[in-house]
């Protein structure tokens, strides 16, 4: 399976703190963490505030965003990987529920909390 690019945002706390957990369990190297304000991601051809607003998961001409690239991303770690099975199931769910924690991010433990974003 080749690397996959993970573009994350790099100024949240909590998405930095996700990034390092999950950093921790790649143990193939399996994804590459990059944040949104990195100049290589240009090369995607993602808007940027597209990447402000969800987190995105790269490989090759396909991206995923969002709930969708967090189920892929669970899916490329071993050890999470039943996680990743159960996610698929509940993916209308977790969409929803990805959406509301993005828009909440910078209030959440390890962030500071930026009313309005």
């Amino acid at each position: 399976m080749r690397q996959a690019v993970v573009i994350y945002d790099g100024d949240c706390g909590f998405c930095r703190s996700i990034c390092a957990f999950c950093r921790s369990l790649d143990w193939l190297r399996r994804l590459r963490w990059v944040p949104l304000d990195d100049p290589s991601v240009e090369r995607y051809g993602i808007p940027r505030i597209a990447l402000a607003r969800r987190l995105y998961l790269v490989q090759g001409p396909r991206q995923w965003s969002g709930f969708a690239a967090v189920t892929r991303i669970l899916m490329r770690l071993p050890l999470l990987a039943p996680f990743g099975v159960l996610a698929l199931l509940l993916s209308p769910l977790g969409e929803r529920c990805y959406d509301f924690v993005a828009r909440h991010r910078y209030c959440l433990p390890g962030s500071t909390c930026r009313p309005g974003f």
